[in-house]
């Protein structure tokens, strides 16, 4: 497992370091799918703070790139996890649209202020609670590039003290 995280990170620096490399592999995939084998990658996180993984929403298949759109989800639950207090919910909802799909990554972490809210998604960027785990400042960089690629968004909605909600909306076609 600690194994498959180094390698999501040596991930999203290579996705990072080699722009150049905008050829998607696009393929009709079931998210709930996808997002299940997130989940069970970084489960052993979860149960080491006792935070239960709650998945609901509708089932539905976008056309994606996989292996992308699976490392953009490892990093928003790595983070869910990371910045939850011990003992509380991490929750992912997948609401399927008429032309677009969006899944949701809410935590019970520290929250993010007006400012952090706004460099979120810069080059080795870390937020004040970066002391509570390791990052590398390259995640959410790394998602919102691949977002970008796929022509969708990547958002998040966030107050300090009350968590964070981040929102990738994907278009169901390319």
């Amino acid at each position: 497992e600690n194994i498959e995280l180094l390698l999501n990170l040596i991930g999203d620096i290579l996705e990072v370091s080699n722009q150049t490399n905008k050829q998607l592999q696009l393929n009709l995939t079931d998210m709930k799918i996808l997002i299940g084998e997130a989940c069970k990658t970084l489960e052993f996180l979860a149960e080491k703070k006792g935070i239960k993984i709650e998945i609901s929403g509708d089932n539905f298949e976008a056309v994606v790139d996989k292996a992308r759109i699976r490392r953009v989800f490892l990093n928003l639950l790595a983070n869910a996890i990371k910045f939850s207090k011990r003992s509380t919910e991490v929750k992912i909802t997948l609401v399927d649209g008429p032309d677009s799909v969006c899944i949701s990554f809410s935590d019970q972490g520290p929250g993010l202020s007006l400012d952090e809210r706004n460099s979120l998604f810069k080059r080795y960027w870390q937020g004040s609670a970066a002391k509570i785990g390791a990052g590398s400042g390259l995640g959410l960089y790394a998602s919102k590039q691949i977002v970008d690629l796929h022509t969708g968004s990547i958002t998040v909605e966030s107050e300090l003290g009350k968590g964070a909600i981040f929102y990738v909306r994907l278009p169901k076609k390319q």
